[in-house]
């Protein structure tokens, strides 16, 4: 399951700033991993086999999508920290697999690694080849 990109990189600082600040960004983040939790335990009760990655590292793309409140690369890389930790935790309390590929590809400020980027969001090729010797060395999936 690969989910959570797309919140920390937009969602959650928009929603942060739209509703005044009112709910901390530690708060909106933890609110998004715990549903992604309810998710996750609703797959695991219908009998669904699934290993969890969290959100690859932040990288200092900007505003393309026009989005009237977009968290600074600092900002994104502290979302994207945070909310790795939480499903991270979230992982290890439920007994779900985890890979963490965040930081396995970022620099020591959390940012993407540049010699793993593809382009300005996504990793290349190389988090393929690490996915799947986790896959394999984790649960015997040979892919």
């Amino acid at each position: 399951m690969v989910f959570g990109e797309i919140d920390c990189r937009i969602h959650i600082y928009y929603q942060y700033r739209k509703n005044g600040e009112r709910r901390a960004i530690d708060e909106l983040v933890g609110d998004t991993v715990s549903n992604y939790g309810e998710v996750l335990e609703k797959l695991r009760n219908l009998g669904v086999n699934f290993v969890v990655y969290g959100v690859p590292p932040a990288t200092e793309v900007r505003n393309e999508y026009r989005y009237p409140f977009y968290a600074s690369p600092e900002v994104h890389c502290r979302i994207s920290n945070i909310f790795n930790e939480r499903l991270k935790d979230l992982c290890s309390k439920m007994d779900y697999p985890y890979i963490d590929i965040h930081s396995r590809f970022s620099d020591e400020n959390g940012f993407m690694l540049k010699e793993s980027a593809a382009d300005e969001i996504h990793l290349n090729g190389q988090v393929v080849d690490f996915v799947k010797g986790e896959l394999n060395r984790r649960i015997g999936i040979s892919v």
